[in-house]
């Protein structure tokens, strides 16, 4: 699969012109040796500054998704599509309807080898659509190689139950908002990530991980253009539970 349903609790570090964010997200993707369905997300955004443009307090994304991934053969796919609101629910939340999803196939070339490819349609501000490309490898029993565009990792099998791993990944999101002035505008928030984590697998699957990371190249940008900036480099600090 592509994805996997997961709940986190995000703090990106700073305040006032910092730009930081505490989050609490819920994904509305199923859990692995589910192959089909249903489900809802939810994500409550809260916002540290920034103080010389007015981004509201907090925001929201509201989504629901179908999902579904088979093999047919020795050739893998994960497809999903859903709805999404995302808004400070103050003003009109129409621009923030959004339609994120991904068709990703996997074909396995020798039996430590598999190749990733497909779109990832993330339908932000800044960016609508990024292919999706790379390869799985397995050199090791200890050692799994995902170098796939946008999201690759290295996971390093420590003990039976602890893992270690090395990603990096494109973070933020667009949300509909209302300015100070009660004008409707769409902001976008975009940061590039490179996390380290340690993880920790239960016998029923069923995972927790606490990452650090560093953030750079962020950027916040308004449909409107007024109060466009970039914030500092920063750190963030995650706790994931995957199913």
């Amino acid at each position: 699969g592509y994805r996997y349903k997961s709940h986190s609790t995000d703090w990106i570090v700073g305040s006032g012109d910092q730009f930081g964010m505490f989050s609490l997200k819920g994904d509305h993707y199923q859990q692995p040796g589910v192959n089909h369905g249903f489900d809802v997300g939810l994500q409550f955004h809260f916002l540290g500054g920034p103080v010389r443009t007015d981004m509201p307090p907090r925001v929201f994304d509201f989504s629901i998704g179908y999902q579904h991934r088979d093999r047919v053969g020795v050739f893998g796919y994960d497809v999903a599509a859903s709805v999404m609101a995302s808004s400070d629910f103050e003003g009109s939340s129409r621009e923030g309807i959004r339609f994120p999803g991904h068709a990703v196939g996997f074909l396995p070339v020798c039996p430590t080898i598999e190749l990733v490819f497909g779109v990832d349609y993330l339908d932000r501000g800044d960016v609508k659509l990024l292919p999706v490309a790379g390869l799985i490898a397995v050199p090791r029993p200890d050692v799994r190689l995902e170098v796939i565009f946008p999201r690759p990792r290295v996971v390093f099998q420590l003990t039976d139950r602890h893992r270690l791993y090395v990603g990096g990944e494109l973070g933020g999101g667009t949300w509909a908002i209302e300015r100070v002035s009660l004008v409707d505008d769409l902001a976008t928030y975009r940061d590039l990530r490179l996390c380290i984590g340690l993880q920790r697998v239960d016998r029923n699957g069923r995972s927790w991980a606490v990452e650090i990371g560093y953030l750079f190249d962020r950027r916040l940008e308004y449909t409107s253009g007024n109060g466009d900036f970039s914030p500092n480099d920063t750190a963030i600090i995650r706790l994931v539970e995957a199913f």
